[in-house]
């Protein structure tokens, strides 16, 4: 088991609710002039978005981001991952994005009350075996992940938007299907 408790005790707090401009891997350095301890990180992917907490410096290595590894047909987490089996990651960020677009995204602070960064921390080491054991893309993703230990909350905006469409169509379809076959039965 992975003890992170050597990483800052105190999550900074000046990107309370930042969600900020999209950056490219040439902008990686002014980004992390930005980002901070516990900050989520958005990434565009094909479809859809994959999400990473940022934990700073670990084990000596510089800027890395805990995630997890679900590649699908959706959208391969890691840019560079050669790996397809799901579970816990502690990759460099610009491995994770590689060529996509990516930005801090805690937004979800106005809602949400972001847990102090020894608490996210506690949450990882805690939790680490389950999640590499449980990922699924619709109930339990990266997003989930990532929410999971900023707020202590799971949630997936992006697939709660996709439920809702799928919602609203079948309840058209429910709704417009009777009066098609009784028009169809009065011709």
């Amino acid at each position: 088991m992975k003890d992170f408790r050597h990483i800052s005790e105190k999550m900074e707090t000046e990107n309370f609710g930042l969600r900020s401009k999209d950056y490219v891997a040439s902008e990686i350095d002014l980004f992390y002039e930005r980002v901070r301890l516990g900050d989520l990180i958005k990434i565009s992917r094909k479809l859809i978005y994959h999400w990473a907490l940022y934990l700073g410096s670990v084990d000596g290595r510089e800027h890395i981001v805990v995630h997890i590894n679900g590649n699908s047909v959706l959208g391969s987490s890691s840019a560079s991952s050669g790996s397809s089996n799901p579970g816990v990651m502690l990759d460099p960020l610009i491995e994770v994005v590689g060529t996509s677009k990516f930005r801090i995204d805690n937004e979800y602070d106005f809602t949400q009350n972001p847990s102090p960064l020894k608490d996210i921390l506690q949450r990882l080491e805690n939790e680490v075996e389950e999640l590499n054991t449980c990922y699924n893309v619709f109930w339990n993703n990266c997003e989930h992940f990532v929410f999971h230990l900023r707020y202590n909350t799971k949630r997936s905006g992006q697939f709660e938007n996709i439920a809702a469409i799928f919602n609203t169509i079948k309840s058209t379809v429910m709704f417009f299907s009777p009066i098609v076959l009784n028009h169809k039965k009065f011709k």
